[in-house]
């Protein structure tokens, strides 16, 4: 167990030194438990997409609210959509907002990296861009 836990850490450190946007690669921000679980794929993600997948500190909600805003073009998240946009809504909440949700926000569940009922996935606001599409067909 602690070997494990020691090898989440150090992948979350190592992809918090991903310089997120460097050369031309879109920053796509997710909570430590989603990199977590994209962990084996990094150096693919890295390799064969202009995506750089970072660690963020905020929670699942406030990226998916950023999603929703307009500051990120996708965010990593690993909970079923609806748990997501709960978690966006307690945000917008704790700002003051009242948050309503366009019909257009999806989710790119990649169900063979998911685990369990965890699901993993980004969630974008219309389509993905196409980078970001790129990495979800080497993904799947």
């Amino acid at each position: 167990m602690k070997n494990a836990l020691a090898a989440i850490g150090f992948v979350i450190l190592a992809t918090l030194a991903l310089p997120a946007g460097a050369e031309g690669k879109s920053a796509v921000y997710g909570s430590a438990s989603a990199v977590g679980m994209l962990a084996p794929y990094l150096g693919l993600i890295d390799a064969k997409s202009d995506v750089a997948v970072s660690v963020s500190p905020l929670g699942s909600g406030q990226l998916v609210l950023d999603v929703l805003d307009g500051k990120s073009a996708a965010a990593v998240v690993a909970m079923p959509l609806p748990q997501a946009i709960d978690a966006a809504r307690e945000a917008a909440r704790k700002q003051g907002r009242v948050l309503v949700i366009p019909e257009s926000l999806l989710f790119h569940e990649l169900k063979e990296l998911s685990r369990g009922d965890t699901p993993i996935g980004f969630v974008t606001l219309g389509p993905a861009p196409a980078g970001l599409r790129k990495l979800l067909a080497e993904l799947r």
